[in-house]
């Protein structure tokens, strides 16, 4: 499944609560995240490529205990601390944003995947190739 700005909303059907977050891996030359999830009980694989990725943060604190299992993935429509540090650079400088990514009128969006731990990854790219398959243990 693609998934970009004009179809964002399909990111909040895609079910990985109690998957366990395999890692990800950044590719900074082609601005690509890659993501496993594995869920044990569905015997599922989720296989993520964020494309175009402008923005990715990890906040790891384990707050409430060290866990890989996600809670949810979900698009941000509100204006966020990070999205709106974006959109100050743009309006501060604005002959920095005409050769940079995000110049050159690409539609981008926002998710953020919980961790049942209270951690949170975010990331603001131009869309998501989403895949599932099964394994056997």
């Amino acid at each position: 499944m693609l998934i970009n700005y004009r179809n964002r909303e399909e990111t909040d059907k895609i079910y990985l609560h109690d998957s366990e977050f395999e890692g990800f891996k950044y590719d900074y030359e082609n601005r690509q995240i890659t993501m496993t999830c594995k869920n044990y009980y569905f015997k599922k694989i989720s296989d993520f490529k964020f494309n175009n990725v402008i923005f990715s943060r990890l906040q790891s604190c384990g707050f409430w205990g060290f866990t890989l299992c996600i809670y949810a993935i979900y698009v941000i429509e509100t204006p966020v601390e990070f999205v709106q540090e974006i959109a100050n650079v743009q309006e501060e400088r604005p002959d920095w944003i005409k050769s940079s990514y995000i110049g050159d009128g690409t539609e981008f969006f926002a998710v953020e995947i919980k961790v049942i731990s209270g951690d949170v990854f975010q990331i603001v790219c131009e869309s998501i190739e989403y895949t599932e398959s099964e394994f056997d243990e």
